[in-house]
């Protein structure tokens, strides 16, 4: 059964979510990584003990998935002291054809809450065949541009401000229909709120810039995944903006100091949710971060961040152009 929640406010989409929130085996498309997160997360809130999650929670990417036994194996355990253990698939549809007919033979038990996740439509995932009348079928998409406001509210509402008529028109003019990016800027404006309750049109204004805010968040995706060709298209974009100052420096830094982290932690023992508290990220977002972490290698991290450095102090002697930092610092990622 499929079931459809595309252009939802974020009132709907939490009914949606109590009804739909239950043991059962899912699959979660379309392309709104926040809803699916959202629904990943409430699910394992709601049906996993979280003292008891470590022994009862397996996820796996089917991109880098090496041995299908261990998915198998992780679906067929019985839960450990829980009544339910849960088992995240990530990009089913990049697994090679001999695992995916390895895991479309097992039948899912009924301890096991079983969620696939994939940006990709419901019919690319038809080498599974009978595999997936096991699962409902969920598709999670962004709102519309008409639904887009009302998330706005929401999420200035989770960080206890209010905004007003002028300020939300200006914002869902300027915003995508891209729930992760909305909730990040709206939480940017709530700390420059501080104490202020309402944010104003000048607020919003002040600390959101339509092309600016825009064009780093895009340069930064593309920064992570190692684009060459988006990441000289917005360096570009941003020189004519004017914008390659001392923001630019620390936004890319702190972007760049969040990867070296992650990097650090392949190698050591520390926990998802330890290394998400300490570089100030959700589980979720730790989850790409890793993934794109993998695009570098700790020499390359290092690197960047001491030619960060040097740009801020060529910059704040007088020695360089705000203007030129993009290009300067593009260079150096694509060119080494």
């Amino acid at each position: 059964m499929t079931k459809h929640q595309e252009t939802s406010t974020p009132a709907e989409f939490e009914r949606f979510l109590a009804q739909n929130v239950k043991p059962g085996r899912f699959i979660l498309s379309g392309n709104s990584d926040y809803l699916k997160d959202e629904f990943l997360h409430t699910l394992t809130l709601k049906l996993l003990n979280p003292e008891l999650k470590p022994f009862n929670y397996d996820e796996f990417d089917g991109d880098e998935l090496d041995d299908v036994e261990r998915l198998i194996f992780a679906t067929l355990m019985l839960p450990n002291f829980s009544e339910f253990r849960l088992v995240v698939l990530r990009n089913p549809e990049k697994m090679r054809g001999s695992d995916i007919v390895k895991l479309a033979r097992i039948k899912v038990p009924t301890t096991t809450i079983f969620v696939i996740i994939t940006m990709e439509k419901n019919e690319k995932l038809k080498e599974f065949g009978e595999f997936l009348e096991q699962f409902d079928i969920i598709r999670l998409d962004n709102p519309s541009e008409s639904v887009l406001p009302a998330w706005i509210e929401y999420f200035f509402s989770r960080g206890g401000k209010k905004v007003s008529k002028e300020a939300l028109k200006f914002l869902s003019s300027s915003l995508p229909c891209e729930l992760y990016t909305v909730k990040n800027e709206i939480e940017k404006i709530v700390l420059y709120l501080g104490h202020k309750e309402i944010c104003e049109l000048d607020d919003a204004e002040k600390v959101f810039a339509s092309g600016r805010e825009r064009t780093i968040y895009q340069y930064l995706r593309a920064l992570r995944a190692k684009n060459e060709n988006e990441l000289s298209t917005y360096s570009y974009e941003l020189q004519m903006l004017n914008e390659g100052g001392v923001k630019f420096l620390y936004v890319v830094a702190n972007e760049l100091i969040k990867l070296l982290f992650t990097k650090l932690s392949e190698s050591s023992r520390t926990s998802h949710d330890e290394l998400a508290k300490t570089i100030g990220v959700s589980n979720e977002v730790l989850y790409y971060l890793a993934k794109d972490a993998k695009n570098f290698t700790l020499n390359e991290l290092r690197e960047l961040i001491d030619h960060l450095y040097s740009l801020e102090l060529s910059f704040k002697r007088g020695e360089l152009k705000d203007e030129l930092i993009p290009a300067i610092f593009t260079a150096k990622v694509l060119c080494g």
